[in-house]
């Protein structure tokens, strides 16, 4: 799902830390939404301060325990951006869980599942039909590119119209069941990991072959979009790409052939063992 909405939101995000910030910088160019980005020490809130000066009006920075509730106060969607070991903790904070009551609580706690965090809530206070969602977004997001996956339950609920409409002006939203959300968190986390390494590796080589640094990346990094839109958008798969690139004594069919007996075993290693560590987080 993508686009955008003209509605205004108002957004707090609770530990605004690198991803939040990455949130928050796509927002403030796509959206007319305002945010409240709450950290925990004061060099945070001054650096963050600083980054979003030229949104002032729309972006009130603030930290310290005693500030969270304040932070969380009339929004209509609560980020919870901590550590997801500090979840239990975090909700203690005295006034923080009167002020989620009524309001979209959106997790974003890898290895976390829905049903821990409606636990953790109605441990606080019980009796209250909480509105909670999981979702994992990427750093994209700061440039509207974010893939963010939401873990849906059984049946959807009705402010789930409410995140996708958020998160739809930062890039894609995909919806994933909520026992594959760690194996498509983990999938997501390796294939950026990949582009990573790719375009590391191709750079340098490139480098070290007497390509210039710079055009060498920037060549890298359109042809791994390309890639990508051809199977996002393009309607092609592994395999009828490579049948439609590999002309006999090719350049692209020796890459593949080199890569497969180098490279794909340990692509589909760091894969799956990506899959069993997100699977555990919260063993």
């Amino acid at each position: 799902m993508t686009g955008s909405s003209d509605k205004t939101l108002k957004i707090a995000i609770l530990g605004c830390g690198y991803m939040g910030t990455a949130l928050l910088d796509g927002w403030l160019q796509r959206s007319k939404h305002t945010f409240t980005a709450h950290v925990k020490s004061q060099a945070s809130h001054d650096r963050l301060q600083q980054s979003v000066s030229t949104h002032s009006d729309r972006v009130t920075v603030s930290h310290g325990d005693d500030k969270t509730a304040q932070a969380a106060k009339d929004a209509d969607i609560i980020l919870l951006g901590i550590l997801p070991g500090e979840l239990s903790a975090f909700l203690k904070t005295p006034g923080l869980v009167q002020e989620l009551k009524g309001k979209v609580v959106v997790s974003m706690l890898a290895g976390v599942p829905t049903s821990q965090l409606q636990q953790e809530l109605a441990s606080q206070s019980s009796g209250e039909d909480w509105k909670v969602a999981r979702i994992i977004p990427t750093i994209g997001s700061r440039i509207g590119e974010s893939v963010t996956l939401v873990a849906d339950p059984e049946a959807l609920p009705e402010h789930f119209k409410l995140i996708d409409e958020a998160f739809s002006s930062i890039g894609s939203v995909q919806h994933v069941p909520e026992a594959q959300m760690d194996a498509a968190t983990a999938i997501g986390a390796a294939v950026h990991a990949l582009a990573i390494v790719a375009t590391d590796s191709v750079t340098d080589a490139s480098v070290a072959s007497g390509v210039p640094r710079a055009t060498a990346q920037a060549l890298t990094a359109a042809c791994l979009k390309s890639a990508g839109a051809l199977f996002n958008q393009g309607g092609m798969t592994p395999e009828s790409m490579k049948a439609a690139m590999s002309t006999p004594s090719g350049i692209t069919l020796n890459a593949l052939v080199s890569l497969d007996s180098t490279v794909r075993a340990g692509i589909a290693s760091a894969t799956r063992g990506a899959i069993d560590y997100a699977r555990s987080m919260n063993d």
